[in-house]
């Protein structure tokens, strides 16, 4: 989540002069004075939250299962690696939007870091958000194009 005083540095730092206030009026809809990824882009929230619950439940974390998934020991995820971790412990999410959510570089060969993955160890998935996991990455499939893939902000 991002407080009022974080969205208004992000603004500050970007040297960006227009309606900051209005910005934040547009994503904060309930004024509880806090935005989240949910807030301005379910599908990815739901994406994100079903990655980090399956992580959890096959390998305790997100960090190990980043140290297991990652088999040439290389440091990073490749899209292929990722793939077959995701066949052969079944997370029925979009492993190619996942990819897309995280992989700030968007090279010619995409590959994911522990540290594009590792901030979801410390993201707090909210207890409604948890209680319909099972159905959560069926339905971030299935949201429209329009959808930003976006990282959450920490």
């Amino acid at each position: 989540s991002v407080s009022w005083l974080e969205f208004q540095r992000c603004f500050q730092e970007l040297n960006f002069h227009g309606n900051v206030p209005g910005a934040w009026r547009h994503v904060d809809e309930d004024m509880s004075g806090i935005i989240s990824l949910k807030a301005y882009d379910m599908p990815s929230a739901q994406l994100l939250s079903s990655f980090k619950t399956w992580a959890e439940e096959h390998f305790g974390s997100v960090h190990r299962a980043f140290t297991v998934l990652d088999n040439d020991g290389s440091g990073f995820i490749s899209l292929p690696e990722l793939q077959r971790a995701c066949l052969k412990r079944p997370w029925k999410g979009d492993v190619k939007m996942l990819f897309r959510c995280l992989d700030v570089e968007d090279g010619n060969h995409p590959r994911l870091s522990l540290a594009e993955l590792g901030f979801l160890d410390n993201w707090e998935v909210s207890a409604s958000e948890s209680e319909d996991e099972r159905d959560e990455p069926r339905r971030a499939q299935e949201a429209p194009r329009g959808s930003s893939a976006r990282r959450p902000p920490r």
